[in-house]
């Protein structure tokens, strides 16, 4: 399973589809009504009443979960420096009342999702701030035997963060050599610190030259405080060797939960410039928690022609969930066709990594048996 995020992918074909992105109320219907229910209408009981065409199971697999939705607001990709198209989208982020209600309702989100992660029922969902997407996962989700988290991409200054907050993590996608794990111990300060060093030497010279350049120019020193607060919280000169892959942390089992904490209550997660500004961290889930809005992608139907060639194509845009690319990809399984896709470049690192120690399939399957997936889905995600 590619773990990435999708913004777009493009199905094209020689022949016309089995579906159709323009629906019939009860394609529609019934679509939302599988979706919300975790019910495939291939598989539902005889006296079901759902629609069982290609074009409802079409419609529910381009639905998912998210909270906050702002139909003025771009909140994927979070990019914070995305131009300003409105007086309203300027107001929202500078109104303090605003912004606090959106955030408490947030967390009371936050912790519903997780609460559904904990107890197996819901397999997985994303964390998207402006600076970093998190990954969390189920027990027994990925080959992985415990709760767990995956977060990029990560900088010295997000990673000495967690430290502090005596977060445990490992680098999984570190190359040989390089510190890949941060025990977490007082005594073992200075040890890590040093192991830091060693990992990031590009960026400890990037600094360096900074530091000289801040001094020969003669800032004052409470002006260079605060370039250096700044330089903490936007991550600094970039992610560990310039790769978001290396930068990669795992967080299992009990350090979640203090990933979690430390997610709900840090200032770092909110965008302090820009029409985002307050703005809590979008999340993304494919089963339903506390608040959560239901959102469809955008399903456009065409035809193309390529290499004088005319081609049926169907694309579909938005923050696509790996539960909808499987479901995408068995819906055409019959068919002959092609598919191109465009990845949120910051998750790259999620669809390279594997778990070294794998948990049980059967074990995982059985314990996941009411999050939301079906069987077949379950033999691939498991």
């Amino acid at each position: 399973v590619d773990w990435s995020l999708k913004t777009r992918v493009r199905f094209t074909s020689k022949s016309p589809f089995a579906f159709s992105s323009t629906l019939k109320t009860s394609e529609e219907a019934s679509g939302i009504t599988g979706f919300v229910r975790c019910v495939s209408s291939l598989k539902s009981d005889e006296w079901s009443t759902l629609d069982t065409s290609t074009n409802a199971q079409f419609h529910q697999c381009c639905l998912l979960w998210q909270y906050p939705w702002l139909p003025w607001l771009s909140l994927f990709p979070r990019d914070t420096r995305a131009p300003i198209t409105s007086t309203s989208s300027v107001q929202i982020g500078m109104d303090s009342s605003v912004s606090n209600c959106l955030i408490n309702d947030w967390c009371e989100s936050f912790r519903s999702l997780f609460g559904l992660l904990r107890a197996r029922q819901c397999p997985f969902f994303y964390v998207c701030t402006h600076q970093f997407t998190v990954l969390f996962r189920a027990a027994g989700i990925g080959g992985v035997a415990e709760i767990h988290a995956l977060l990029t991409p990560t900088t010295r200054g997000l990673r000495e963060v967690l430290r502090r907050e005596d977060i445990s993590y490992s680098m999984p996608l570190k190359k040989s050599g390089q510190d890949q794990t941060n025990p977490v111990n007082n005594d073992e300060d200075d040890e890590t610190k040093e192991a830091d060093k060693v990992g990031d030497l590009d960026d400890e010279d990037c600094d360096e030259d900074d530091a000289d350049w801040i001094n020969d120019i003669g800032l004052h020193s409470n002006l260079r405080s605060k370039l250096e607060a700044e330089r903490l919280q936007d991550g600094g000169q970039g992610t560990s060797q310039g790769t978001y892959a290396d930068s990669l942390l795992m967080i299992e089992g009990v350090e979640t939960q203090g990933l979690f904490n430390w997610l709900l209550n840090s200032k770092l997660c909110l965008s302090s410039t820009g029409p985002l500004t307050g703005i809590p961290p979008t999340l993304f889930s494919p089963v339903a928690f506390h608040q959560a809005t239901l959102r469809p992608l955008k399903a456009r139907q065409g035809f193309l022609k390529q290499d004088g060639e005319n081609l049926y194509s169907i694309e579909v845009q938005g923050p696509i969930l790996p539960h909808s690319m499987v479901s995408l990809m068995k819906l055409l399984q019959s068919s002959d066709f092609t598919a191109v896709w465009t990845t949120l470049s910051s998750t790259k690192p999620f669809a390279s990594f594997q778990s070294s120690t794998a948990a049980t399939s059967a074990f995982g399957k059985e314990s996941l048996s009411d999050c939301g997936l079906d069987r077949t889905s379950l033999d691939l995600f498991c």
